[in-house]
């Protein structure tokens, strides 16, 4: 898949132009993805910045860290329930 994007000349615009959804990801999935990275980006900021988001959360209040815990739970269940039910065959990476 990655062989596909950079092979072609325009390789920033087939993030724009739908070419992406031709690979097998529908949009929510690229979103989903995109949304991930991104956390994964701040938290690596963060993290060689010296901010330790551990220590930050065991300052906050019990009902505001729980509510973070119960919202990151829920985050998991949310893209683990989306596809439930899937045949194995529409997995991305069948095709290998």
């Amino acid at each position: 898949m990655l062989r596909r994007i950079v092979q072609n000349g325009n390789w920033l615009g087939q993030f724009t132009d739908g070419t992406l959804f031709g690979m097998g990801l529908c949009r929510l999935e690229v979103y989903q993805l995109a949304f991930t990275i991104g956390v994964l980006l701040v938290v690596d900021i963060l993290h060689e910045s010296g901010i330790s988001i551990r220590a930050w959360l065991a300052k906050q209040v019990f009902v505001i860290r729980w509510s973070i815990y119960m919202l990151v739970l829920l985050g998991f269940v949310v893209l683990l329930l989306q596809n439930y039910g899937r045949a194995a065959a529409e997995f991305l990476y069948f095709q290998f």
